[in-house]
């Protein structure tokens, strides 16, 4: 059956809300690549493995938004159905 996993991020201070969508999460890993505001440097994270927990994933988010928003970060993750049903 085919999985879906979304990984919600919010930060403190609700600035922004995003949402990374994990197709068919496996033992694969990927890098989320940020750019900040003010520089417009862009930040890459470490390898993300593809079916990490919402608390390993924010352990690879949360320096970056502590750095530059000057925000702490939550993360839920919600695994869902090939239909986008809660599973």
């Amino acid at each position: 059956m085919k999985e879906i996993q979304e990984l919600k991020v919010t930060t403190a201070q609700t600035k922004e809300k995003a949402t990374v969508t994990v197709m068919n999460p496996d033992s694969g890993k990927y890098i989320l690549t940020f750019k900040n505001p003010t520089t417009s440097a862009y930040v890459p994270t470490d390898k993300i493995p593809a079916d990490a927990s919402s608390g390993t994933f924010r352990g690879f988010i949360a320096k970056y938004y502590s750095d530059t928003v000057g925000s702490s970060v939550s993360v839920a993750r919600i695994n869902l159905d090939a239909s986008g049903n809660p599973i």
